[in-house]
């Protein structure tokens, strides 16, 4: 497994990963984002309250599906899920500061 896009993020543009299994189910949310405090709060939601909790599901499986956001069965396939999913993003400027 090779994570060039995941490391050039987080090693070289100051980004952040996370990871934590849903509350129901087997599969975990991996998510990477440019500020921690995002990532807190995502997690947050997605831990709390049952209608706010699927209701993101929801939008990061549809409207939401470019974002760099990607549930796993685990941490190795969610990472390299991630990985594929933000390659294709890895020349765009806004994505790198």
């Amino acid at each position: 497994m090779t994570l060039n896009t995941i490391d050039k993020l987080v090693s070289n543009e100051g980004w952040n990963i996370q990871s934590w299994r849903f509350r129901y189910g087997t599969e975990l949310w991996v998510i990477a984002s440019p500020l921690a405090e995002q990532l807190d709060q995502i997690r947050e939601i997605t831990e709390g309250a049952d209608i706010e909790a699927i209701e993101l599901a929801s939008y990061f499986n549809n409207e939401g599906s470019w974002l760099p956001v990607v549930s796993a069965k685990n941490i190795s396939e969610g990472l390299e899920m991630l990985e594929q999913k933000i390659k294709v993003f890895e020349n765009i400027e806004e994505w790198c500061g």
